[in-house]
């Protein structure tokens, strides 16, 4: 009953995958061991569960991230670091932060730029 869509990850400019695993580990030390048991169990299923409606309404939101970085990749605050989270059945929103995590070193590069 809940989607999430993001975050767009464009390398050097985002926050990638991994750093909002590790914000989810930041959070609850248990994560690493629920997300390879979610995996694990996810697999064995025979057919992957879904809501078309809900699969159909996360890709609709995932596509317009992706117009919006395209339409101006300058406008960071519209598509830059946070997913949408959609709930039904009411369709209701949230932004939900997804911002780089300091020990993942895919923006290390920009840390370092920034010091020098």
């Amino acid at each position: 009953s809940t989607g999430i869509a993001g975050p767009l990850v464009v390398p050097g400019v985002t926050g990638c995958l991994r750093c909002s695993h590790l914000h989810a580990r930041d959070a609850d030390p248990h994560w690493p061991a629920v997300s390879l048991q979610l995996a694990s169990a996810t697999r064995r299923l025979p057919l992957l569960p879904h809501d078309r409606l809900l699969t159909r309404l996360v890709a609709a939101l995932s596509v317009l991230l992706i117009r919006q970085w395209a339409d101006d990749p300058t406008a960071l605050d519209q598509w830059a670091d946070h997913a949408i989270e959609i709930h039904l059945p009411s369709g209701a929103q949230r932004r939900l932060a997804r911002h780089p995590h300091p020990l993942c070193g895919c923006r290390w590069a920009d840390a370092d730029r920034a010091a020098s």
